[in-house]
């Protein structure tokens, strides 16, 4: 919990699937995957049970006076930088390619990080993404859904 943590885990198929035409962003050191931002649709959220709840309550939440749900938006499956890289930029580096890729045609990303992902939660707030629910889940772990607006106002 003190490094931070993953919660899902995809098989090769699901991975190939959620993105859709889109393509998952992953930082490399030499010929090694260091890390990787995951970029799922909402077109997919019926293949994934665990995040389940995320898009249950996305169906309730606002964001400045809109519904969450009719925002024109993806979610961001999961992040991972590994220990030995992180603190270098590199999640910040993904995330702008991540934007940039994305925000000809949707408008917001979202994704959910546990409470108990201290770092997470910080790196994603250092980088801009607004929390806009807290719920609970299964035998009571709690979440926080943020959102990040990818195109300027």
């Amino acid at each position: 919990e003190s490094e931070g943590f993953v919660t899902v885990i995809h098989n090769l198929r699901q991975l190939r699937e959620i993105s859709g035409t889109y393509k998952h962003v992953v930082a490399k050191h030499e010929t090694t995957i260091i890390a990787y931002a995951l970029v799922m649709l909402k077109d997919f959220q019926n293949q994934i049970p665990i995040l389940f709840p995320l898009f249950e309550e996305i169906q309730s939440c606002t964001y400045k006076g809109a519904k969450v749900n009719d925002l024109n938006f993806f979610v961001m499956g999961q992040v991972c930088v590994d220990k030995n890289f992180r603190r270098m930029g590199i999640l910040n580096e993904m995330y702008s390619k991540l934007i940039q890729q994305m925000r000809t045609d949707y408008d917001y990303m979202i994704t959910e990080i546990s409470t108990l992902n201290h770092p997470s939660l910080k790196a994603h707030l250092n980088f801009g993404l607004e929390f806009i629910r807290r719920y609970r889940f299964g035998h009571g772990e709690e979440c926080e859904i943020v959102i990040l607006p990818l195109k300027e106002s």
